[in-house]
């Protein structure tokens, strides 16, 4: 998921109506910090069920909350997302790529 990346780029490119940036601010920084957090969760929950499987040692719930993890963590990604730009007044030109694909994920 290099989708907490692309918010951090998001997050320097989107301007307040303040005039900064939303990186700026501790409370997008703490928003950006959880979700680097959760991120980080579902690769582990991915890779020790990967791991349980290559030793024939997997769990009957491994698979369901693997394959729920990932789609829940990208919805949280891209909820934050929207919020980086529906709270800003613009989106510098180096962060017009990146809104656009944090736009079609949400559609």
């Amino acid at each position: 998921m290099s989708g907490c990346f692309d918010l951090v780029s998001l997050a320097a490119a989107a301007r307040l109506p303040d005039g900064t940036t939303a990186l700026g601010h501790e409370d997008v920084q703490a928003q950006l910090a959880t979700a680097l957090a959760r991120v980080a969760e579902v690769k582990l929950i991915v890779r020790d069920t990967v791991d349980r499987i290559l030793v024939d040692r997997e769990l009957p719930s491994d698979g369901p909350v693997a394959k729920l993890a990932y789609p829940e963590t990208n919805v949280a990604l891209t909820e934050l997302a929207m919020q980086l730009l529906c709270s800003s007044t613009s989106v510098d030109d180096s962060g017009l790529e990146v809104a656009d694909r944090w736009y079609h994920n949400y559609l």
